[in-house]
């Protein structure tokens, strides 16, 4: 489980061929809905106040969803899941966190890996879910915040038409920069 402010980003994951995506979930309070809508220096939309980030060097991918936060105080839960042949993020470095506008407060998050098994014996999921095991064979580091700007990044709605073609084209462009960066080019 992670803190409201956590970013994470994924450095291994088993390879086993059980996994068939993520899941996603934040625990979050919505105060003074109508403060939310009038904010001039955010981005977000109203309806729009909290999203899942996965930033890169020069750009973020996001993934949001309509909500009415109009109940000063409210608690809300969202669930997020992604399924494997999605999750482009395990292998970029991506950094993951929640963000959300400044009146919207995460409380904490946490991810899971789901296996095949657990379609077959939802107990075992329903007792890794509630014990909020976050790792399942995956190991990652925290991002430290940092207060230099890299510059602007590009933002993009969640890339869900990644292709496997495309995704060796990424992982070998990356390949490529890392090189020429260790050269010092």
């Amino acid at each position: 489980m992670f803190g409201g402010d956590s970013i994470i980003r994924i450095v291994e994951c088993d390879t086993i061929d059980n996994w068939i995506g993520f899941t996603f979930c934040v625990i979050f309070n919505g105060n003074n809905g109508d403060a939310i809508a009038r904010s001039p220096h955010s981005s977000f939309s109203s309806t729009h106040p909290l999203y899942l980030s996965f930033e890169s060097e020069y750009t973020e991918e996001y993934f949001d969803m309509r909500l009415n936060l109009k109940e000063n105080g409210s608690k809300h839960i969202w669930i997020i899941y992604i399924s494997r042949e999605h999750c482009h993020f395990v292998k970029t470095g991506a950094h993951i966190t929640f963000k959300a506008q400044p009146n919207v407060k995460i409380q904490r998050w946490w991810m899971n890996r789901i296996l095949k098994e657990d379609i077959h014996d939802i107990r075992s999921f329903k007792q890794r879910f509630h014990s909020k095991l976050n790792h399942n064979h995956v190991h990652f580091d925290y991002v430290k915040k940092s207060n230099s700007c890299s510059g602007p990044k590009i933002q993009l709605p969640y890339n869900w038409y990644v292709t496997k073609e495309e995704e060796v084209e990424n992982i070998d462009a990356k390949s490529k920069e890392n090189n020429l960066s260790n050269a010092g080019l």
